[in-house]
């Protein structure tokens, strides 16, 4: 199969080539929703899905190291949640480490999911300040789906109103840690009484866009400079990894990888 170097090129604007040489250090990850439990349905009978994996499969072989992340459905079992890390929200993913086995070795005793459990953080908290209440702001159905949960789960603090709870009752998890966000999620925080706001999504992942977790970070991401609606920045949030477990897998390579 051929395998496509080309990408779009920020500084040309235009498709240019991709170096690939044998000392880079590849990271990719196929489009999750091929391995979603929608994508698991069709197997391999997707004719997409199979091309996308043996790309990757072969972009890795060109390289001595390469990073892999997927959803839990990808067929690897080095799975990493958030939570390990310190982060309000569950985001369980999948990764791997892969090198040329002629050239390089794992030098470590320990998996990546065993590495990852000796540096289990406690959970964090993001709190929310509560504002006016601006239920009139909300769409129809939101609106239907929020006296939903109201009536069906009021002991929870956080609805997904993209969600019927007739249907799917999509709360915070049993420890308290926020579910899941994918690019259609909206998040009402009861005990604030109003939506998530999409830097507050970010925040829950790493990233530096608001004062508590920009203080660990040493410096704020004005999101206001990227000039994305809400409903973008709400997606990239849904698309985007955990911040820590990409540290974490970055340090495991550096320092678990060594040449023969």
């Amino acid at each position: 199969m051929k395998v496509h170097t080309h990408a779009k090129c920020a500084q040309h604007k235009k498709s240019c080539p991709v170096p690939i040489e044998k000392d880079l250090l590849l990271a990719i990850g196929a489009p999750c929703i091929l391995f979603s439990r929608y994508g698991l349905k069709e197997k391999w009978s997707n004719t997409l899905k199979k091309r996308v994996h043996d790309s990757a499969v072969k972009l890795q072989q060109r390289v001595q190291v390469s990073i892999h992340e997927n959803v839990v459905g990808y067929e690897e079992d080095s799975m990493l949640d958030g939570r390990l890390f310190g982060h309000p929200h569950a985001r369980k993913r999948v990764w791997r480490i892969c090198y040329e086995r002629a050239s390089k070795q794992w030098k470590c005793p320990f998996s990546l999911t065993e590495l990852a459990s000796i540096i289990l953080a406690p959970n964090s908290e993001l709190k929310l300040d509560r504002a006016e209440v601006f239920e009139t702001d909300l769409t129809q159905s939101q609106t239907e789906h929020l006296k939903g949960f109201r009536k069906i789960a009021s002991n929870k603090a956080v609805y997904d109103l993209s969600q019927d709870p007739k249907h799917r009752k999509r709360t915070e998890n049993m420890d308290n840690t926020l579910p899941c966000l994918t690019t259609s999620s909206q998040l009402w925080v009861e005990p604030a009484g109003r939506m998530m706001l999409p830097a507050e999504q970010l925040a829950s992942l790493g990233y530096p866009c608001l004062p508590p977790v920009a203080d660990t970070a040493g410096e704020l991401v004005d999101l206001s400079l990227l000039d994305l609606s809400d409903a973008a920045v709400r997606k990239m949030a849904g698309n985007g990894m955990q911040l820590a477990q990409a540290g974490f897998i970055l340090l495991m390579c550096l320092l678990c990888v060594e040449d023969k």
